[in-house]
């Protein structure tokens, strides 16, 4: 399965860095799901349920806004 790195910074700092092969995150606009070799992208990230696939697994994060820097 093809991966990406993801990395997730809170004010805290480094949350979680990881390959995964999918994310799923809500923006101003719309749903953005993101797979392995993404066209670049900023966006904002909304209030949401992020989705990530890791190792097969699905997981779901609570997301509290930000940015997305692809």
């Amino acid at each position: 399965m093809n991966t990406f790195k993801l990395r997730i910074l809170t004010p805290k700092g480094l949350y979680l860095e990881s390959d995964v092969a999918f994310l799923s995150v809500r923006s101003e606009e719309s749903v953005l799901g993101i797979l392995p070799g993404h066209r670049p992208l900023v966006s904002t990230v909304a209030v949401c349920i992020g989705k990530i696939i890791f190792k097969e697994k699905e997981y779901f994060y609570a997301m509290g806004g930000g940015v997305l820097n692809i």
